[in-house]
């Protein structure tokens, strides 16, 4: 799904990449987050199913309710939407070895007879070695993990397409009755869209690592966990809720 067109100078590269003498820059949560390590059970029925227009056969899938179309709208940035419909997230994440989940978030919508589907994602690997910039060897996905906050089990995380970025929020559970403990979650997608550039964004960085410029997409507070959502003075936007979401499925238990 495009959602922002931006202009692409190939001569301009690496706008707005953090620089650091130093050599090597690690990552880490605060000292007083406490990473869960086993946050979820074996999971239980449903979720999963691939349903309406969005076409997938792993992770877990459920609807997605936007705050309001206006909203939305901003968030599709390229084509004014008409009659949207059976709009769905999809979430299918995998532990990297070092409880940091890497994978993708996917938001799809049905309009005029065509389904769009925006693709987010956080790889597995670490950043690449280069002189002169920060967070060298620093995995990609760093900053999304489950945590406790206010004697609660939460998550959340940042990924990217080529227009901007969204922050993944888990923040509640739900206890079916049935001895299988909180098989499913619910939270909500923030989001902000790229300003328009006669940038190239670096290939060697996801916007997180990128400290100023047209494709600087860090919050502090998610990547601090400060606080379990980004605020509107860091550029996101709430963009909707999920619920009911088969935990287990979404990250590959």
């Amino acid at each position: 799904m495009k959602r922002q067109l931006l202009l692409v100078l190939f001569t301009a590269s690496f706008i707005g990449i953090g620089c650091s003498s130093k050599k090597s820059e690690t990552a880490t949560p605060p000292a007083d987050t406490t990473i869960v390590t086993n946050p979820t059970d074996d999971g239980g029925p449903g979720g999963g199913g691939t349903g309406g227009g969005l076409t997938t056969s792993t992770g877990a899938t459920v609807a997605f309710v936007p705050v309001d179309w206006t909203i939305f709208n901003s968030y599709v940035g390229t084509h004014p939407i008409n009659s949207p419909k059976n709009v769905q997230i999809n979430v299918d994440l995998k532990d990297n070895g070092s409880l940091r989940y890497y994978g993708s978030i996917k938001i799809s919508y049905e309009d005029n007879g065509q389904t769009f589907t925006g693709t987010f994602e956080s790889g597995d690997g670490k950043n690449q070695d280069i002189s002169g910039l920060k967070d060298n060897n620093v995995m990609e996905s760093v900053y999304n993990y489950w945590y406790t906050k206010d004697s609660k089990t939460v998550f959340s995380g940042l990924f990217q397409d080529q227009y901007g970025a969204v922050v993944l929020v888990i923040d509640k559970s739900i206890n079916q009755g049935d001895g299988q403990g909180s098989a499913f979650v619910s939270g909500s997608i923030y989001f902000r869209n790229f300003a328009q550039s006669m940038a190239t964004q670096s290939p060697y960085r996801k916007c997180w690592f990128i400290y100023t410029g047209p494709y600087d997409c860090r919050t502090d507070t998610i990547m601090k966990k400060t606080d379990l959502y980004p605020t509107t003075g860091e550029g996101y936007r709430k963009l909707g809720t999920f619920s009911g979401l088969n935990r287990a499925k979404a990250f590959n238990l």
